[in-house]
């Protein structure tokens, strides 16, 4: 077990560092000049020369790479050109409203697409199975910053349950923070407990064909306890696969519902510094937000030596 651990660690590692290369090299090729941002269209050539020279701008491509990768090493992502201030503590604060906000919204999809999958497998070719289809159909359609803005219109401005923006610092108030990200995750959850239910679904249904289930029903089980006590594990390998691929599209979805309920999180910070073109902040967001993908596919790999026994060494 530690090997096969050390092993999908080493992947992990060699995963960043390609990530970083390719973050690095994309966000250098593009278009613009930060010196010329922050000096304005009327600056002379004199001044943007010095100030890129002070930024380290004129040093070549792979000696600008080394001083950036080097810097986050040490947990340093060094200073916005525009805000000068540190990028780092920045984003460590953004993301007490990303994660939370990410983890939140994999819960309710969790919630929706476990009960609903199983639900809809048990009852196949049933109405049952036809509107859980049909909901699944019709989330999958609907955009998450358009669900935000329904939610807001209905939850905020007619009932007045929730606020309709706005986030509370965990260290004022935590229960009116965690009621501040209750909405904004819903919204990415409508859309991803629809996949997800629909992929549950299908996988329910597979194992319905096994031997196993036959001989749960055989010994008098009906078919949906059946499914959730015998079922349910065997499909949790695929499952907790495609939550994990599910969770970098939730990322990107939160990038889009921050800014529809105005939420101080990484989805913000990464829009305002892509129009200031502030390039080192967004190569420290976006790299921040690979690691995170990179981490939740290395804990899904280590979780199926304890979901599934088969997969664990002998002896």
């Amino acid at each position: 077990m530690a090997l096969y651990v050390l092993r999908r660690l080493a992947i992990f590692v060699v995963s960043m560092f390609i990530a970083s290369i390719f973050v690095f090299l994309v966000l250098s090729v593009l278009p613009g000049d930060p010196a010329q941002v922050i000096l304005g269209l009327q600056a002379t050539p004199e001044s943007l020369a010095q100030l890129r020279r002070e930024l380290g701008l004129d040093a070549p491509l792979w000696k600008q790479y080394l001083r950036w990768a080097g810097g986050m090493v040490r947990g340093d992502f060094g200073t916005s050109y525009i805000s000068r201030v540190d990028i780092g503590p920045e984003i460590t604060q953004r993301l007490l409203v990303t994660i939370p906000l990410a983890l939140l919204g994999m819960t309710f999809a969790l919630l929706i697409a476990v009960p609903a999958g199983v639900l809809a497998a048990s009852r196949h070719r049933t109405k049952v199975d036809t509107f859980i289809s049909t909901f699944t159909q019709t989330g999958i359609a609907i955009p998450a910053f358009w669900a935000g803005i329904m939610l807001i219109a209905v939850f905020s401005v007619k009932l007045g349950w929730f606020p309709a923006g706005g986030f509370t610092a965990w260290q004022d108030a935590p229960l009116r923070a965690i009621r501040s990200l209750l909405l904004p995750a819903v919204s990415l959850a409508l859309v991803q407990g629809a996949i997800l239910t629909r992929y549950v679904r299908s996988t329910v249904l597979e194992i319905t064909r096994e031997d196993f289930i036959r001989t749960a029903r055989a010994k008098g089980l009906t078919r949906s306890a059946a499914l959730w006590r015998h079922g349910l594990r065997n499909a949790s390998i695929p499952l907790v696969t495609v939550a994990g691929l599910q969770f970098a599209n939730l990322l990107v979805g939160a990038v889009v519902i921050e800014n529809v309920f105005f939420l101080p999180g990484l989805g913000r910070m990464v829009l305002q510094a892509i129009g200031n073109r502030d390039l080192l902040a967004v190569q420290g967001i976006v790299i921040v937000l690979t690691g995170i993908v990179l981490a939740v596919n290395f804990l899904v790999d280590i979780s199926y030596r304890f979901l599934d026994p088969r997969l664990r060494p002998a002896g």
